[in-house]
């Protein structure tokens, strides 16, 4: 995990993905609170837009709302990034901040 964080700090996000993804449903085995894990899927969520992996960014979003579906930020971060997914388009920084796209937590 610290090796996909110094990834992010390096703008390397495809590689962030690459550590993360197949370590993410391991994440009570491997210890850490609540908020660490959100960290982590927040994270792990920011590359994979940053990376212009929408569809991946999708399927995190969906997979933390089949687990929380009465968290209404999840419900609009899933629907933005499924509508631009289906549009095509990727996040552009310029237009989209990550400050300006909802928070994961409740």
């Amino acid at each position: 995990m610290c090796n996909a964080l110094l990834a992010f700090g390096k703008e390397r996000y495809d590689e962030v993905l690459q550590i993360m993804l197949p370590i993410r449903h391991n994440l009570k085995h491997i210890g850490g609170s609540w908020a660490q894990r959100q960290v982590f899927n927040s994270t792990m969520i920011e590359a994979a837009v940053r990376a212009k992996q929408l569809p991946v960014a999708v399927g995190l979003v969906a997979e933390l709302s089949a687990r929380k579906p009465c968290n209404e930020r999840l419900k609009l971060l899933l629907q933005q990034l499924q509508e631009q997914s289906n549009s095509g388009n990727s996040v552009d920084e310029d237009e989209e901040t990550p400050a300006k796209r909802p928070k994961l937590q409740s």
